[in-house]
């Protein structure tokens, strides 16, 4: 028996005889497994994240567990864009446009 996914399953739920349940649990790689129920929190709550933080008893879980630190990219309005290019290009009226630009919200 071969899993094909490389990464391991969230929770492995096993309704079956205890021999059977023993002998899929060992050959399946998932993070938690459960026989013969399916536990309350899960039905209510959503499935525990993948996290080297802490998991509280109470299963109240924080936006740090479901979050990743990521690049954020933001872009200027066409117009300050424009504005920007004219100062940056030089010429006679340059010094204006900085100053308007610094005035720019």
């Amino acid at each position: 028996m071969a899993q094909k996914s490389k990464s391991p399953f969230l929770a492995l739920h096993i309704f079956s005889d205890l021999s059977t349940v023993k002998f899929l649990a060992q050959h399946f790689n998932a993070s938690t497994s459960y026989v013969n129920h399916i536990p309350l929190h899960l039905l209510v709550g959503p499935a525990a994240p993948s996290t080297p933080l802490p998991i509280p008893a109470c299963h109240k879980y924080s936006v740090e567990m479901y979050s990743s630190p990521c690049s954020q990219y933001i872009s200027l309005p066409p117009e300050a864009l424009l504005l920007l290019g004219k100062v940056v290009a030089g010429g006679h009226r340059a010094m204006s446009f900085s100053i308007r630009l610094r005035r720019w919200p």
